[in-house]
């Protein structure tokens, strides 16, 4: 199964989602095994040196195309990735002359460009399969991917959902964490001022405290044990 993934975008073009998929697979296989530019090239690294280390270490290659991946340059000059050293050429070319699986993904309804739109080093990319990448689906198409991505088969788990035991439990305890802060506060106010919150505030709006400060607990906590757990 592949272990390390690469992902290829333009930032003017698809960053939003990039960042967005590279955090799923950060779940998945954790940080160290995903390559985004944004956050894994360190102050003073050499650029192209690092990204053609990155791409040789990658079982597969996702390379995001959106509406502007192929966008006319300046005065109808020819798009960026006309120009030799544009990284986004590079990155793809690398990727087709590796062995590694070189997944395209068409963002929000971009099309696949013809392959006489592009230059000829990276033409090949048009010829494969792209699955579709939409902010209105993103965890199907995103689940989906991983799995074309990893080599898993369609129906494999990538997330363990949790039982509903330890979404209440973890409420639970958000709600006793809510109420130690609050009791602790509660201390606070009275050691300084020498007065409860009650007196301060009112009896009602302290109702009201203590009842929005527990649910806040109860949510967060809920939500928190509800959070899906990789299987990868």
């Amino acid at each position: 199964m592949v272990k390390r993934v690469f992902i290829s975008y333009r930032r003017n073009d698809t960053a939003p989602m990039a960042r967005l998929l590279y955090d799923r697979f950060c779940r998945l296989l954790g940080k160290d095994n995903v390559f985004l530019d944004l956050g894994a090239i360190d102050a003073g690294e050499n650029f192209e040196e690092k990204i053609g280390v990155d791409i040789a270490k990658a079982g597969a290659i996702l390379v995001l195309i959106g509406k502007r991946w192929l966008e006319p340059g300046a005065d109808g000059e020819k798009p960026r990735l006309w120009d030799d050293g544009d990284h986004v050429r590079g990155e793809v070319r690398a990727a087709l002359q590796g062995k590694a699986l070189t997944l395209p993904l068409l963002v929000d309804g971009a099309s696949m460009p013809a392959p006489e739109l592009l230059p000829s080093d990276i033409s090949e990319i048009s010829k494969r399969n792209a699955p579709p990448l939409r902010s209105d689906s993103f965890d199907t198409d995103a689940d989906h991917i991983a799995r074309k991505a990893l080599g898993l088969a369609a129906g494999a788990l990538l997330w363990e959902e949790p039982p509903l035991s330890r979404k209440i439990g973890s409420a639970v305890a958000g709600a006793l964490l809510a109420a130690i802060a609050l009791l602790t506060l509660a201390l606070a106010h009275n050691a300084f001022l020498k007065r409860p919150i009650s007196d301060s505030i009112g009896d009602a709006q302290t109702t009201i405290l203590i009842a929005g400060v527990l649910i806040f607990g109860l949510v967060y906590g809920f939500r928190y044990g509800s959070r899906r757990r990789s299987l990868i």
